[in-house]
Formats: structure tokens, sequence, C-alpha cells
């Protein structure tokens, strides 16, 4: 696998940021709707459903731009590497969102984060500073806040978040690996494949389907969803992932909101919760910002 070489650009870096966030708001709105939909039918056929509208879609798009097909040979780990990781995102999101609350799946999928600074460090060879490190654990500390371990969540679903979070971590370093490949195209060789295997799976498992499953799996769930992969692939093309993933915590709070509007009401314990992943993602932006402006500033030898 090649090294890469890490774009430090300020305008970048903010401008990463905001499509993460963009994302993020995405992100929720598709567990919300998954969540909606029910667990009636088996997870690999509402994955599949799901996937139809954003395998066409970024295909769709990808063949209106391919002057950036240029995938060779070296990149094919990581090809490999996007499409597990997608998979394995999948079922632990559709599965898990069924069987436990928002916040609590939410919470326990921010690990990822921890998970994506260390491949960083293997693969990219990214310096991760110890207030950093601190930064991470203050978040996290945050979503436990917000989880409380004592909850009623069952061992197997959050064990599968858990799993979910690692996969989810290997297609962010993927995507960073590709950041100059065509993410149209990336997207639908992901779901391509993952059409493929829960396909396959859904043929000698399947359910019959009503009108309002189908709806809300191929076009409320599908279509967003497309959108929320573009955009993702756009932020860690943009901007380092150890930059960008202390603002995932967002994603906590916008998943509080929707379990609030699902019915969940959040106690004293969640607000403290997200007072503090709030502060400790401005503290990292803070952090960042600073060492990039004395970077700048520092002569040239």
């Amino acid at each position: 696998m090649t090294q890469i070489k890490v774009d430090e650009s300020k305008d970048n870096e903010v401008l990463g940021t905001v499509v993460l966030i963009i994302s993020l708001i995405l992100a929720t709105a598709i567990n919300a709707l998954i969540k909606v939909a029910g667990s009636r039918l088996p997870s690999m056929q509402r994955i599949f459903y799901r996937t139809i509208i954003v395998f066409i879609g970024s295909l769709v798009l990808a063949l209106r731009d391919k002057k950036n097909w240029n995938i060779e040979k070296s990149d094919s780990p990581w090809v490999l590497m996007r499409c597990i990781g997608g998979l394995g995102g999948s079922f632990a999101s559709f599965y898990c969102l069924t069987k436990m609350n928002i916040a609590d799946y939410t919470a326990l999928s921010r690990l990822g984060p921890f998970f994506v600074a260390l491949l960083s460090m293997i693969f990219f060879k990214e310096k991760i500073r110890l207030s950093s490190w601190l930064l991470y654990a203050l978040a996290f500390a945050g979503g436990l806040m917000i989880i409380k371990p004592a909850g009623n969540s069952s061992l197997v679903p959050s064990l599968l978040v858990l799993c979910g979070a690692f996969f989810g971590s290997l297609a962010v370093i993927s995507l960073r690996a590709m950041s100059k490949v065509s993410k149209p195209l990336l997207v639908a060789i992901n779901a391509g494949v993952i059409l493929v295997v829960s396909g396959l799976i859904t043929i000698f498992n399947h359910v019959k389907p009503e009108k309002s499953e189908l709806l809300i799996l191929i076009f409320a769930v599908g279509a967003p969803d497309l959108l929320y992969q573009i955009l993702l692939a756009k932020a860690y093309s943009l901007c380092p992932p150890s930059k960008l993933t202390i603002y995932t915590y967002l994603l906590i709070v916008f998943s509080s909101i929707a379990g609030f509007i699902l019915g969940e009401v959040p106690d004293i314990l969640s607000w403290i919760g997200y007072a503090v992943i709030i502060g400790a993602s401005l503290a990292m932006y803070y952090i960042n910002g600073k060492s990039l402006h004395h970077h700048q500033l520092k002569p040239e030898p």
C-alpha cells in the first residue's frame, strides 16, 4: 500500500469539517428511518432494498465523470477494505438500530474514531498529540454519560455495534487512501458488492415486504444514504481523519434529538454529556487551528 500525503490546508480543514457535519445530520435522519421501518424484514433484505438506489445513483454519477477512474493495482487492498467496511457497517446498523435506542447505538459507535486514529498512525504515519488522545477520551466519556453503562441494551447488539465501529473505520481509512479516485465510483463499487452479497442471502431468506417498508427503505433511506456516502468521502479527502474524527461525536447530539422526537426524553446526565462532547470538539478545533497557525508562521530554514 502506498503512503499518503496529507493536505494540511486550513481552507480544506474548514470545508471538510462543514461537509462532515452535513453528512452527520443526514446519517441521523437515516438511522431514525431505519428504526421506523422496523425489523419485520431480515437485516440483509432491508440492506438490499436500501442499496438499490445507492448503487444506481452512484453509478450514474460515476459514468458522468470518468476523469478520476484511475484505480491502480496498488489500490486493490484499499478497495477491498472499503467494501468489507461498508458491508460490515451496514449489517451492524440495520440489526442494532432495531434492538436498541438511537442514542445507545450512536454512543457506542463513537468508538470508531479511536480505531480511525490508530489506523491513521499505522497506514499514514500521522502523529497524534497527547492532548488529542485526552480529548478523544473526554468526548467518549460524554458519550457514556448519554448511554449510561447500566442501561438496558443487551450484550449482543452492543458488541455488534463495536464491530460495526471497527468496520466503519476501515471504510474511512480506505477513503482517505484513495482520495484522488472518483468518489461516486468508490461508492458504486462498494454498493455493488453489498447489493450482490445481500441479494444472494435474500434469495434464501426472503420475506414479502409491505409497500410502506419498500418506500421507506428504497427512497427515504436509500436516497439520503447515497448523498451521505458522497459527502463523507469528500470530507475525508479534504482533511486528515485524525482532525475530523472528534467532530463525529456531534452525531450523538443529533441522534439524541432524533430520539427525543421518537419519544426518548433525555435526562440531565445526557445533557451534561452533550455539553462535554461539544466542548471537546471545540477544544480540538482550537488546538488544531493554533498548531496550524504556528506552523505557517514558522520561517523556512
